[in-house]
Parts: structure tokens; sequence; C-alpha cells
């Protein structure tokens, strides 16, 4: 998976809304258009021991802060198959 650092992003020209359609609902997410100055970056060898953790939407700041996610294909690099598990939460302070 890598990720972007949100200040290397511009939530008004950068955020694409877009509906995400299911078989029984439509909610809206958003992609991310590419722009040079963006900072991506990713976890390599990373082992079972290890946990990657970010904010995916933050409500009382709207996009500002959310991280910019996505898979990639590491070609050659790539040993065997990875298991990843995506666990979201809501927490209320």
């Amino acid at each position: 998976m890598a990720f972007c650092d949100p200040l290397s992003v511009d939530p008004a020209r950068d955020f694409i809304a877009v509906d995400d359609v299911f078989a029984t609902h439509v909610s809206e997410i958003y992609n991310v258009l590419h722009q040079p100055t963006q900072e991506w970056y990713y976890l390599p060898n990373q082992t079972a021991n290890e946990v990657l953790l970010f904010n995916g939407f933050d409500s009382a700041c709207n996009l500002e802060r959310a991280v910019p996610h996505c898979s990639f294909s590491l070609g050659a690099e790539a040993v065997g198959q990875r298991e990843s598990i995506e666990v979201r939460a809501i927490v209320f302070f």
C-alpha cells in the first residue's frame, strides 16, 4: 500500500468526489489526481509484526488531514502473496 503525505496535497485541487456504487447503496468517496508536488511513501519489507496506521478522514477538519492511499504493484520486487486486513474505526472525543 502506498500512502501520501497529506501536507503535500491540495484538497481543493487534488480530490475529486466520485460515487462508490454497491448493489445495496451508493456512497461517496474521493479519488486523487496525481500532482508532482505530492509525496508518496510505502513500507517496504513490512513484517507481520508491523502495523501501518493512518487517518482516512477527520470530520473536524474535512479533507485537510485525510491520508490518500492506494494499492500498487511492486513488479519484479514482489515475492509471494501478501495478505492484509483493513479495519475502519470511529473514534469520538
